[in-house]
């Protein structure tokens, strides 16, 4: 038998391991927007991605206005704002009859061009495909796509993982950190033993590109049914995105429509019973796109990081869509991973510290708490018919109504300001 000092094996280790910073796992929206962030900042980065970069979504995600700060801060706004759609208010109703809370004006859809934008809609694929291109012309930046990564040793100046898949089979890659933007059921957070808040909602939704008669002048339009929310996200030309809820038991029946017969049932649930409506003056639909679904649930982990590990995005929390701050969410974390590193970086300390992953955790909790019950609370309250919530709910809009204040509480929730930015999305 051939004994393998310790010295002797760590120096055996480093000489077929490949160092960096930080290593990240995951290359979707979050993993690719991390990766482009810290190699823009000259931080040794790996990307690992079990599949091929730039993989097709249909989705469109509401970037607030601090996210494309964010993404300015990292040379990426440019080619993002040329495929987007300014969105200057979104209109709310509570049922077929209710009458609409805006949260810049009457509620009605007048042009609003002048007016400065609160988000903008891009379609995933574009976000990919600038988030790629920027990954792989990055000169600190390895991709391993192809590849799928396990840990195989705890050390005191980082972490080991081996490769398996492809032409990366049984490389070793080290980091003084790993960042698991591994997805909602995340490979890495349960190597941590990191537990999870779960709600299963029961609900789908139904996603689809749609067409309109008439101009949608960038006013999102969201209307609250029993099943659940139906909104038109609006997107460039006379499109929208939509972002339908239903119970998974009508999911399944509402996907196997044709055209024409899930175009009249929408129509049923989104257009409103008298004249003034909003969402009709957006005229007709005429058409739609392909159409998704996917369950709806939600995922709060315990804590977003553990040993060398820090979970972002999806595999530290999952939200409710209806109010589409789950991506923003996913920025934020970026945007305060990249300033932590940056600090730690500037007086020469250890990017896989305790300390500085504890801050993390503790600077990112109460924001994503917050955002969290907000949506589960508006979810519980606008899906029953119970009269005690419908009270609740026209007190809520009355209020809303009525006090422009309190409009912009929430308007500044949404753009993640009420709790404080990291300074990377302050304009």
């Amino acid at each position: 038998m051939t004994w393998t000092f310790p010295l002797q094996k760590a120096i055996a280790q480093a000489m077929t391991s490949i160092h960096y910073d930080i290593v990240i796992i995951g290359g979707g929206l979050a993993g690719q927007s991390l990766a482009a962030a810290l190699s823009y900042h000259d931080f040794s980065v790996a990307l690992i991605e079990a599949a091929a970069l730039g993989k097709k979504d249909d989705r469109v995600t509401a970037l607030n206005a601090s996210s494309a700060t964010f993404y300015d801060s990292i040379g990426l706004w440019k080619h993002l704002e040329a495929h987007a759609q300014p969105m200057h208010d979104v209109v709310v109703v509570d049922g077929p009859n209710g009458r609409p809370l805006s949260f810049e004006g009457d509620g009605t859809e007048s042009t609003r061009a002048s007016d400065a934008a609160h988000g903008h809609v891009v379609h995933n694929q574009v976000i990919l495909e600038g988030l790629t291109k920027a990954c792989k012309v990055a000169r600190s930046l390895d991709i391993y796509t192809g590849s799928t990564a396990a840990v195989e040793a705890d050390e005191a100046g980082g972490l080991t993982l081996v490769l398996s898949g492809c032409s990366n089979a049984g490389k070793r890659i080290h980091g003084a950190v790993v960042c698991a933007a591994d997805g909602g059921r995340s490979a890495l957070r349960r190597w941590a033993g990191i537990d999870s808040l779960t709600r299963d909602y029961g609900q789908a939704n139904i996603t689809a590109t749609l067409t309109h008669d008439n101009a949608h002048h960038g006013i999102g339009f969201q209307r609250f049914m029993p099943q659940g929310p139906v909104a038109f996200i609006p997107m460039q030309g006379q499109h929208s995105s939509l972002a339908w809820t239903v119970s998974q038991e009508s999911a399944a029946d509402i996907m196997a429509l044709d055209d024409g017969a899930f175009l009249r049932l929408l129509s049923a649930q989104i257009f409103g019973q008298n004249a003034a409506d909003p969402a009709d003056q957006r005229g007709p639909l005429t058409a739609t796109g392909p159409r998704s679904t996917y369950p709806i649930k939600a995922n709060i982990a315990n804590r977003f990081h553990g040993e060398r590990l820090m979970l972002v995005g999806d595999a530290a929390h999952g939200i409710h869509p209806l109010a589409g701050q789950g991506f923003n969410l996913s920025v934020r974390d970026i945007a305060l991973a990249t300033e932590l590193f940056l600090d730690t970086r500037a007086v020469g300390g250890d990017l896989g510290s305790q300390r500085l992953l504890r801050a993390y955790t503790s600077r990112r909790r109460p924001d994503i708490l917050a955002t969290f019950g907000a949506t589960d609370m508006l979810n519980r309250a606008y899906s029953t018919t119970a009269m005690g919530w419908t009270a609740l709910r026209q007190v809520a809009m009355r209020l809303g109504r009525g006090q422009p204040r309190l409009r912009t509480v929430f308007s500044q929730q949404a753009q993640g300001s009420l709790l404080g930015l990291p300074r990377l999305m302050k304009s």
